[in-house]
């Protein structure tokens, strides 16, 4: 399901969460920062689509 927030990006966002940096969370996850970023705002819109729909 396309709204679905896959396990990465939630892992990203729970180390976000935890108060990691990008650059620490990107050398864990082994990915670049950007990837970070990527996961993050995908996750974000996700979250924030499901908002949107709850309150129609």
């Amino acid at each position: 399901k396309k709204d679905k927030i896959t396990d990465r990006e939630m892992e990203i966002i729970r180390m976000t969460a935890q108060g990691m940096q990008p650059k620490s969370i990107a050398r864990i996850e082994n990915c670049s920062v950007k990837t970070v970023y990527t996961h993050r705002r995908n996750a974000e819109a996700k979250l924030y689509s499901k908002i949107y729909k709850l309150v129609q």
